[in-house]
């Protein structure tokens, strides 16, 4: 039998005892999370009662998990593999961070021939 764990977190100021078989650090960060996205819609929508930010908070969950899933999908489909998909989809979000560190490394290498450039005149 799978072991579980059982804790209390807080979720837009009200406890809730959660027993679950993930980590305590996993159930804590879902936990935050879920807070987190109830407080965003409460702010941006402050006439909404409590229950109606609840209720439009799981909707948009709900919309980022089957957006996400159809991207899965969708690569899933030109790969012919799931995990191939995932890594795919991984890797397209990290492609604009790498790209922009590129420049800044071509920017730093580019400073830096023009430092030994200036170096080889003087000699």
């Amino acid at each position: 039998m799978a072991e579980t764990n059982k804790m209390s977190v807080t979720i837009h100021g009200r406890k809730y005892v959660i027993t679950a078989p993930e980590s305590k650090d996993y159930i804590a960060g879902i936990a935050e999370y879920v807070d987190s996205r109830i407080n965003s819609v409460l702010e941006n929508n402050p006439n909404l009662t409590v229950d109606k930010a609840c209720v439009l908070t799981a909707l948009n969950i709900a919309d980022d998990y089957f957006k996400a899933l159809e991207k899965t999908e969708a690569v899933a489909d030109n790969t012919g593999n799931t995990a191939d998909a995932h890594e795919q989809i991984v890797e397209k979000e990290n492609i604009d961070d790498y790209k922009a560190e590129i420049l800044s490394l071509k920017e730093r290498l580019k400073q830096k021939q023009d430092e030994i450039n200036e170096l080889l005149e003087l000699i």
